[in-house]
């Protein structure tokens, strides 16, 4: 006979975006786990600032009911955006946004946040045992293929039972290969990420520099970036054209840094001698640690699709990976938000198994239908910021993109 039950749901990953569904789901009491590779949440950086938008990132914060967290730590003035050449020529100053009266969250259309704020913000607001760390996942296996059931398997040889599993654990996803074949691809750059700590105390005149947000410094396969993030740190993304093994390669990276911070920096510098003393002072003053090569990776943009199975699904990078664009965490928290209230509708009917089994797939078939078109638009428009970036015509096409942006002008591709 069968019984009526609440799907087992498993959500690998605790980045923005699974973290966003398993907080929806908590708001209307669907209980599900996180499994996360990561031994705890301060056991890796978190990465940069992050700019969320209105009608994605910060529509997920309100929806989870987390924006007085959020403004709590957002800082609007980062929207500001200094394109520059390797000269030192001011090209384009988009200034800094103003914070809106209270209330009145739709005006910021972009603030920042650090990742690692984001991320606290939603850990703090799951229950206690939600999240499940140093959980790597080594394998998912289809346990029973017309039901949608699979057996995660764990890295100490442990495993879990799911009615349905979320695959939101990023670029290299352990779950994607039970959707698709696809596999990411180099994108022929790597960025080496640095960091200045209390810039404004300790190298004033360069803090003036840099700005309030964004400093773009970018020419033909290189560029140099700065982020400012909270609390007087500012992050550098030192831009180049290596093979994509340069990260890893005995003869790459690895052995720049085997002599010391010292090496990695002279390396870098020689890469950006053109610059100007200002540009290349900012490289020279970046901390000893860490210095972390990251090498850009993209899911295909066209024609990349997947047919939908029961049981499993995608979010964020494991499902529609691209270079980096503004867009990445925003689709992320949206997918998250919109996965959430297709599981809440079906828990919320109820019913015996063989029903909400079948309403859960035709909600993962809606789910599915909705985020790989928006994916695979929002991948082209990366793709040609990344071209505006790093192509033959930069940094003059960098400049007409974001000023059609600013302007509101659709992005011709």
């Amino acid at each position: 006979m069968s019984t009526s039950i609440t799907p087992r749901i498993a959500i690998i990953g605790a980045g923005p975006g699974g973290l966003t569904l398993a907080r929806i789901l908590q708001l209307h009491s669907v209980p599900c786990k996180v499994y996360e590779a990561d031994e705890s949440p301060t056991s890796r950086p978190q990465g940069g600032s992050l700019d969320l938008h209105h009608d994605t990132g910060l529509l997920a914060l309100k929806t989870a009911g987390l924006m007085e967290q959020f403004r709590s730590k957002a800082r609007p003035e980062g929207e500001q955006m200094i394109v520059m050449s390797k000269d030192g020529k001011i090209l384009m100053d988009h200034g800094a946004q103003e914070a809106p009266p209270e209330g009145e969250e739709n005006l910021l259309e972009r603030p920042e946040i650090d990742r690692k704020d984001l991320r606290n913000i939603l850990l703090e607001s799951l229950d206690e045992g939600r999240v499940e760390w140093n959980r790597k996942v080594k394998s998912v296996d289809v346990t029973d293929a017309e039901k949608g059931i699979h057996k995660i398997i764990f890295a100490d040889g442990t495993s879990v039972e799911t009615d349905l599993v979320v695959g939101a654990d990023g670029a290299w996803s352990r779950v994607r290969g039970l959707l698709t074949d696809a596999k990411p691809k180099y994108s022929g750059m790597t960025y080496v990420d640095l960091t200045v700590s209390d810039m404004d105390k300790r190298f004033p005149e360069l803090g003036k520099a840099v700005g309030d947000g964004m400093l773009v410094v970018v020419e033909p396969e290189k560029g140099l970036l700065t982020q400012r993030n909270s609390h007087g740190v500012v992050r550098i993304y030192a831009v180049l054209k290596v093979d994509a093994d340069w990260t890893t390669s005995p003869s790459g990276f690895p052995a720049i840094a085997a002599n010391g911070p010292a090496a990695i920096k002279s390396f870098l510098l020689s890469q950006y001698s053109s610059y100007t003393p200002t540009l290349q002072s900012i490289i020279q003053n970046a901390d000893d640690h860490p210095i972390t090569p990251r090498a850009i990776w993209g899911l295909p943009q066209y024609g990349y699709t997947w047919s939908p199975k029961p049981g499993v699904t995608l979010l964020g990078d494991a499902a529609h990976l691209m270079p980096p664009s503004g867009e990445g965490v925003n689709l992320a928290m949206i997918d998250g938000l919109e996965l959430a209230l297709q599981i809440v509708k079906v828990v919320e009917n109820g019913g015996i198994e063989e029903r909400w089994r079948g309403e859960l797939f035709g909600g993962l078939k809606e789910y599915a239908g909705k985020m790989l078109p928006k994916g695979e638009g929002e991948s082209q428009i990366a793709d040609a910021m990344f071209e505006a970036f790093y192509g033959p015509k930069s940094p003059q096409s960098f400049v007409d993109m974001m000023t059609s942006l600013v302007q509101g002008v659709q992005i011709e591709m």
